[in-house]
């Protein structure tokens, strides 16, 4: 439907493409060649897998790109929720549940004493069936300094979900000994992970759930209005998930090198 646009615009643009050699993308052809691509940089070492943080759409089913999506400015809440001695602010209190850490400036004096320590702190017993009064349950959450925690936004604090965050994942990246928990499925429901009191919820059910439950514990400091971006799919506007997934990656550093001994010869 959009193919032909696509390619005037590129031919407005000066692209000087052998417009007689144009492909669709299911051709078979185009897919041999895709195939044939793919095995040759495997085969040098070029290609290698591994778990990054992506735009999912649940609705689309499928990996958005950065360019295909859309935000909106929505007005929101910011919750600012109890962990132990410090507070933290976030507008996701549903993602507690896959919270592995705590992150702080290196250079945040009000912190600096709990880098590298864990916290003892009181969240939801996931354990206990949603349709009975929540319980709460003390575990321990390790805190990390890392230059990603803004001292200016919030409280200083940032809760680190790994699985469904791309800063929390680069986070988790420079401390490996944080873990990942994914709580949110491609369908954008709880997984069993997110506990029986959650799981199968939708994200914005989960989200009512948590609050309210937290509420009942006392476990908030305090609720305020915020307005913020939402992510959304530019296809079908959907929220869009940040997800854990599987994908292949090319690396450009062993390419580059190439390429530099190519000029040198």
């Amino acid at each position: 439907e959009y193919g032909s646009s696509i390619d005037q615009e590129l031919k407005r643009l000066g692209i000087s493409t052998d417009w007689s050699r144009a492909r669709f993308t299911m051709d078979e052809r185009y897919q041999r060649a895709i195939e044939q691509v793919f095995i040759h940089y495997y085969e040098k070492g070029y290609l290698y897998r591994g778990q990054r943080v992506v735009n999912w759409c649940p609705r689309c089913q499928t990996t958005i790109s950065d360019l295909e999506v859309k935000y909106q400015e929505e007005t929101g809440k910011l919750y600012f929720i109890k962990y132990g001695p410090v507070v933290v602010a976030t507008t996701r209190p549903e993602t507690r549940l896959g919270d592995t850490a705590l992150a702080v400036h290196p250079d945040d004096a009000r912190y600096k004493e709990y880098i590298g320590k864990e916290l003892s702190i009181e969240t939801v017993d996931t354990s206990v069936q949603r349709w009975r009064s929540p319980r709460p349950l003390t575990i321990t959450i390790p805190v990390v300094g890392d230059m990603a925690a803004d001292p200016k936004f919030g409280t200083g604090v940032i809760k680190v979900t790994p699985a469904h965050d791309l800063t929390d994942f680069e986070i988790r990246s420079r401390n490996q000994h944080i873990g990942i928990v994914k709580i949110i499925d491609e369908s954008a429901l709880m997984t069993k992970e997110a506990g029986i009191r959650y799981e199968g919820l939708s994200v914005m059910e989960a989200r009512e759930k948590i609050v309210e439950d937290m509420e009942r514990l006392g476990l908030f400091e305090k609720i305020e209005d915020h307005t913020h971006n939402v992510a959304r799919c530019d296809r079908c506007d959907t929220i869009i998930e940040p997800l854990l997934s599987d994908q292949w990656f090319l690396s450009m550093e062993k390419l580059a090198a190439r390429a530099r001994q190519a000029i040198v010869k």
